[in-house]
């Protein structure tokens, strides 16, 4: 009988990870669909390479790409050798991993958050991906499959060659061949000239940002959701000079904020093609925004709207800043979005404890500087909420026949044209230069301290190229060498 139960017990939490898996594909690929990209496929070894890299850190309760040798679940070092190991031909895998998120929505929404991550999963190059879930560690890891079938069913013959690109690392694929399959959809009819994110007409975007591993934005704890572009390198063989990026909101005011590009990202990680602009200040929930993007003398604009407090459970809200009052009424039952606007670059908390002689209060996070509460008891209890900002911040929340808090705002595109009042937008260059969540409490009658650190660790890329010229074949005839053995779809 119990071996009965332990079986049962897998095959439910085997369905329960397959599930997770498939939604997360779905949702990515409507986000991908959005962006204008080609969905991705699950593929059986990524499957397998993700699924072991999430349980490898769930094992050792670590979040990173690398796996140590001789430890327990090893299947490889970096993503290509767990991918490898799992048969996979090709070495051009990309990574994303991120841990302590309460399901893989939030999981995949805080790393497209993460400009990196991003970047990651709106790959114009990729089309197969493989999920692993466990314990609350998500790894994705993504592929190209002619890449992957050119290192699979591929005789060389002569001419320029790379090696070091798939399982075989001494195998070689013709340059141009490989150069085709890994841009197979940048060439197609249906490929975007360039994938912008948030993309046009974009719902339900979160407004904060606070961080990935590495930090494209170090100097800031807090700041706003970044706004990115990446241009299709087969359609602009140049990269695009004097590209400026412009967030105008409902007001019309453009916001003050860094443009970041291959010339001045810290972590030396964007292409020559890739440009963002990260808001300096956090924006605000359930609120349209206009993006002006500008580059040699073109100019394209589009609206986004930002994730309303309303869908995330909140009937009212609280926007508290250094003029509210620090005693705040509540009415028992109801649910209010605590906002607590950041007064600077590092105002925001992932922690927090609170007393209280009402029945036990709900206490949540939504992002590091807004709290999701409700509370039910008597009119005159109160809770004394504790935040640990960089200046301790204490407010109390005293129960009422009503209060003083608005209605959540929920804006939607299209948004009609606005002028910037000031043109001259204040947008600086970043000179130089994780924040991953899981949440755990400790608890007693009349304390509970919550901790919150949340992370999306880093993107890792696929394996190095090295390009050797053996001898000078034409042109034309590599592009379209065995073209349809090897560029079926």
């Amino acid at each position: 009988m119990q071996f009965f139960s332990i079986f049962f017990a897998l095959l439910a939490l085997s369905s329960t990870l397959v599930s997770a898996s498939s939604s997360g594909l779905e949702y990515l690929n409507t986000l991908r669909e959005q962006a204008g990209l080609t969905p991705l496929r699950s593929h059986a070894a990524l499957q397998q390479s993700a699924q072991a890299h999430s349980r490898y850190l769930s094992l050792h309760q670590i979040s990173t790409h690398l796996e140590e040798e001789g430890q327990e679940g090893f299947t490889g070092i970096t993503a290509s050798d767990r991918a490898v190991s799992a048969g996979f031909e090709s070495l051009a895998v990309s990574e994303n991993v991120s841990w302590g998120q309460a399901d893989i929505y939030s999981s995949i929404d805080k790393l497209m958050g993460g400009i990196y991550h991003r970047f990651t999963f709106l790959d114009m190059k990729k089309d197969l991906i493989g999920i692993g879930v466990e314990a609350g560690n998500y790894t994705y890891d993504l592929g190209n499959s002619f890449l992957n079938l050119l290192c699979q069913d591929h005789e060389y013959l002569s001419g320029s060659y790379y090696h070091n690109a798939c399982s075989d690392r001494e195998k070689r694929i013709e340059t141009t061949l490989y150069d085709q399959a890994q841009n197979y959809y940048k060439n197609t009819s249906e490929a975007p000239d360039m994938v912008v994110w948030p993309p046009k007409n974009g719902t339900d975007i979160l407004p904060g940002f606070y961080g990935e591993n590495p930090d494209p934005l170090p100097e800031y704890a807090v700041s706003g959701y970044p706004v990115s572009v990446e241009f299709n390198d087969l359609l602009y063989p140049e990269s695009p000079s004097e590209v400026q990026i412009r967030l105008i909101d409902e007001e019309g005011n453009a916001l003050e904020g860094m443009m970041i590009d291959h010339s001045n990202d810290p972590a030396e990680r964007f292409s020559t093609h890739q440009f963002a602009f990260f808001p300096l200040k956090h924006l605000e929930w359930g609120t349209r925004y206009q993006v002006t993007l500008e580059f040699d003398g073109e100019r394209r604009e589009w609206c986004f709207s930002t994730r309303s407090l309303f869908d995330l459970g909140a009937q009212k809200v609280y926007r508290i800043d250094e003029n509210s009052p620090e005693v705040l009424e509540v009415v028992a039952g109801r649910s209010y979005a605590l906002y607590f606007v950041p007064q600077g670059a590092d105002d925001q908390f992932d922690r927090y404890h609170y007393r209280y002689n009402t029945q036990n209060p709900s206490i949540a996070f939504l992002d590091r500087n807004t709290l999701l509460f409700q509370v039910e008891g008597e009119v005159g209890q109160r809770v004394e909420l504790t935040l640990n900002t960089p200046e301790e911040k204490v407010i109390t929340l005293i129960i009422a026949q009503s209060d003083q808090a608005e209605e959540p705002s929920k804006s939607s595109c299209p948004l009609s044209e606005v002028s910037p009042q000031d043109d001259e937008t204040s947008t600086h260059l970043l000179s130089t230069e994780n924040v991953d969540e899981s949440i755990s409490a400790e608890e007693s009658e009349s304390e509970i301290e919550t901790e919150s650190v949340e992370e999306s660790t880093g993107a890792s890329g696929g394996g190095v190229l090295i390009p050797a010229l053996l001898w000078s074949v034409t042109f034309l005839f590599l592009s379209f060498y065995r073209r349809e053995r090897f560029f079926r779809s």
